[in-house]
């Protein structure tokens, strides 16, 4: 009758887990990437603003390889406060913080230089920044949040939070790329509007 109790639970991660650890390092990167190119042709190729949020990728990107690959040697969520583990848990979710929120500032700073006395323009533009904004705002906080927590202790929170990452960062970029069609269809209409 009560069999089922007997069994010991296993604390070692299925492949599956180990791939999907592998899979949100790698969305992260790409989705920060995408908004890092946005960021460089919209600062008409600043250089040094394109290097840093490079490196704070990269920073992100690297850490959090050797977060999962740690996961992957240790075999099981008994070894995550390891102080190696830590320390690359913490310098990947704080490369990535610092990484959204100066994609998020960048992008608003170059759209507002882009303001000019045309009504119509002006109203794109803040409909562009708000996308930008709200988009920054769920990133950086879900990063932050995670940063400042404390580390998760177990196998099942561990994977919520990578669970949870992969899912806010690919709805971002796909917020994004729905808003771009959405506000160029919005402009249009208005387009035929102010002719008529």
């Amino acid at each position: 009758m009560t069999l089922f109790l007997r069994h010991k639970i296993s604390l070692e991660y299925p492949l599956g887990i180990l791939l999907h650890l592998y899979f949100t390092t790698a969305s992260v990167a790409i989705v920060q990437g995408i908004y890092t190119y946005r960021v460089w042709i919209m600062s008409e190729k600043n250089r040094l603003l394109l290097c840093t949020l490079i490196l704070l990728m990269t920073c992100q990107l690297v850490a959090g390889i050797a977060f999962d690959i740690l996961q992957e040697v240790h075999g099981d969520a008994g070894h995550l406060h390891i102080r190696v583990n830590d320390i690359f848990g913490a310098l990947s979710m704080g490369s990535r913080m610092a990484c959204d929120i100066l994609i998020s500032i960048s992008l608003v700073y170059y759209l507002n230089q882009w303001r000019s006395e045309v009504r119509r323009t002006e109203n794109v533009i803040d409909r562009i920044i708000v996308y930008v904004v709200g988009v920054g705002v769920v990133t950086s906080a879900f990063s932050a949040l995670v940063f400042i927590t404390p580390y998760p202790t177990n196998f099942f929170s561990c994977c919520s939070t990578a669970f949870s990452a992969n899912a806010i960062y690919v709805n971002s970029l796909l917020v994004t790329l729905n808003a771009r069609a959405s506000l160029r269809n919005k402009n249009n209409e208005s387009e035929y509007e102010e002719f008529e």
